[in-house]
């Protein structure tokens, strides 16, 4: 957990610094735009005040649990796909409102002791347990851009999530004692387990992208984004451990990799 801190310490850290040189650089480019009718003649390709765009890419997720004897187990792959909108602040091309539709599919996995159903029978087991959760998100944030440089630009990304809940799954592997060795016992002998993540889940998010015009409105985009859940991953109400009667609790992490083209 504390090595989970200090990471989260460093991105925000790397993410501040960069942030500040893109607002400045922004800030320095939007005077020039002003005085100078050469700006105006080198960002009129993204100056119009709303733009539209798709997006898509994979990430990591892992879950970062708070329950006593709970565990994060490896890392689980991501994926969001979606729609984005920007509206432009200024005549230049340097500060956006940024916001649109998306669908997240997040998860990760925990490793804790539970009791569950054998025979119908219940019994204390060893449960290494992959939760996934798909999810309708909408974006709110703020999009700083530096001025081009060869038709690249240079980008900083922050903001919230606000994620609504379509459907969740789980797939256990349980372990039990028998004979005085760990068996592992098949999902189908196990029969449903179930889960219940929050119906509604806030995360912030902060990245960095490059943007490449294609031409005059039309760009190339990559960005790499870190985001932090600060609503419990369970719903806390229907949730708990049946051995130890503690609630579930874990906060979902996420790095993202976003391609897509605006136009």
């Amino acid at each position: 957990m504390n090595n989970s801190l200090r990471f989260l310490k460093h991105i925000i850290i790397f993410a501040g610094i960069m942030l500040t040189f893109v607002a400045l650089s922004a800030q320095n480019q939007d005077q020039d735009y002003e005085l100078t009718a050469k700006a105006k003649h080198n960002n009129n390709g993204m100056g119009r005040r709303f733009t539209v765009g798709v997006a898509f890419g994979p990430g990591i997720d892992w879950l970062q649990p708070k329950t006593v004897d709970y565990t994060r187990e490896k890392t689980v792959f991501n994926f969001r796909a979606g729609v984005l909108f920007d509206v432009n602040f200024t005549q230049a091309t340097y500060y956006y409102f940024s916001t649109g539709l998306f669908f997240h599919y997040d998860g990760g996995r925990l490793a804790f002791r539970d009791f569950t159903r054998i025979d119908s029978i219940p019994q204390a087991a060893d449960i290494s347990r992959r939760y996934k959760a798909y999810y309708l998100t909408i974006p709110t944030g703020i999009k700083l851009k530096t001025p081009d440089f060869n038709n690249f630009v240079i980008a900083a990304n922050f903001g919230m999530y606000h994620s609504f809940l379509l459907s969740s799954s789980i797939k256990d592997k349980v372990t039990i004692e028998a004979a005085g060795e760990m068996v592992e016992i098949s999902p189908e002998r196990i029969g449903h387990a179930e889960t219940r993540p929050l119906k509604i889940r806030e995360a912030i998010y902060a990245g960095l992208g490059l943007e490449y015009i294609i031409r005059g409105d039309f760009r190339a985009f990559f960005y790499a984004n870190f985001s932090h859940t600060f609503t419990n991953f369970f719903n806390g109400q229907k949730c708990w451990n049946g051995i130890t009667s503690e609630k579930e609790v874990a906060k979902l992490n996420s790095v993202e990799f976003i391609v897509g083209l605006n136009f």
